[in-house]
């Protein structure tokens, strides 16, 4: 099926009028997937929501405020993407806003205008963001943007990174201890975690394959699940790939990616970004970031 993915500038919004089919399932180690900002399921690594797991095991009566995804939201608040690779001690010339990489988003398509920075202007932790309006808004706000009537809750940066709505945590929060619960008393249930861009309850994201035949699964739906899975001892897990995303990013196709072909990024900073995929395992930044 062929796609058109265009990205509005005024409005801050990915439209899509076709998307490419989902593809069939594909058994994976949990040990080889990891979060779009480097985060990793695998034993070893660090995760908020593993560790929002552990919590829930020791207080049965865990608050939002006193949780560890409180704190990570209040303390990972990328200014822009470039917090993948500070691990690696270098200048890197290529920063783009966080979730936009050297091969663009894992959106088909998705690339966006390098100087549209908005969400690198979220400084202040109080503040949300409407990309309807272009509108600031006070994260204590209840309900709606009061500029356009958007709910703070869709507001898009809620799910990966701070600053996100109180609106957004909580429910988030309420979600989390269901689907915890759920799995630890009946096991796991793909077919009941259904999303329409990832059907028959998949995990869903892109797989990054190195030359030397190596790959990571980012995943993009699906989070809060596997991060479960993980925490209760599950080795590999059925992903699939999502509906509008990239299949495979090929480190062999690197000089083809969008921002490198453009010239925006160097083929050196393009494998910087590519490699933390596979050298991160979120100890890093969240030490960075006092949260270990």
């Amino acid at each position: 099926m062929r796609h058109t993915i265009k990205y509005n500038l005024k409005k801050g919004q990915f439209l899509f009028k076709e998307f490419i089919k989902t593809s069939p399932k594909i058994k994976l180690k949990i040990s080889d997937c990891s979060t779009i900002s480097g985060f990793s399921y695998k034993k070893t690594g660090w995760h908020h929501l593993i560790k929002l797991c552990e919590e829930l095991d020791f207080e049965n009566n865990l608050t939002l405020e006193k949780s560890i995804l409180y704190k990570f939201h209040e303390q990972f608040q990328p200014k822009d993407n470039t917090e993948l690779v500070k691990h690696n001690n270098v200048n890197v010339r290529f920063k783009p806003p966080f979730g936009i990489f050297p091969w663009a988003d894992f959106g088909i398509n998705q690339h966006i205008n390098l100087d549209f920075t908005t969400r690198n202007k979220l400084k202040n932790s109080l503040q949300d963001y409407c990309y309807t309006c272009q509108n600031f808004v006070k994260k204590e706000f209840m309900g709606d943007c009061p500029g356009c009537g958007t709910k703070t809750s869709d507001f898009p940066h809620g799910s990966f990174c701070g600053p996100s709505s109180l609106v957004f945590l909580a429910e988030r929060f309420n979600v989390f201890k269901k689907i915890y619960s759920s799995i630890k008393l009946n096991g796991y249930q793909r077919f009941l975690a259904q999303h329409p861009n990832t059907p028959h309850g998949l995990v869903g994201g892109t797989i990054l394959k190195r030359i030397d035949g190596s790959k990571r699964f980012v995943v993009q739906q699906g989070n809060h699940r596997l991060a479960v899975l993980a925490h209760l001892g599950y080795d590999v897990v059925d992903v699939g790939f999502v509906k509008g995303k990239y299949k495979v990013i090929n480190e062999k196709e690197l000089e083809d990616w969008h921002y490198v072909k453009n010239k925006q990024c160097s083929c050196e900073d393009a494998h910087l970004y590519f490699n933390s995929f596979f050298e991160l395992d979120g100890t890093e930044i969240a030490k960075r970031i006092n949260l270990i």
